[in-house]
């Protein structure tokens, strides 16, 4: 039987205030199966820098920015 594995990708462009929110709740039901891919769009707030701190608490997790 084949292994299922998910990519989340999640695009990003100057989002700041909401990112935090969306990063989180994927992290907390992603599984090993799981990846997520985070993708700035040259953002001009501090998208980068939220993504950056919340990723980093999720070490264990499958995350590429």
């Amino acid at each position: 039987m084949e292994k299922i594995f998910l990519s989340i990708i999640v695009p990003m462009y100057n989002v700041e205030k909401y990112i935090a929110r969306c990063i989180t709740s994927i992290l907390n039901q992603m599984t090993l199966e799981c990846e997520l891919i985070i993708i700035d769009d040259c953002s001009e707030d501090k998208s980068m820098d939220v993504c950056k701190e919340i990723v980093s608490r999720f070490h264990e997790k499958n995350v590429y920015i």
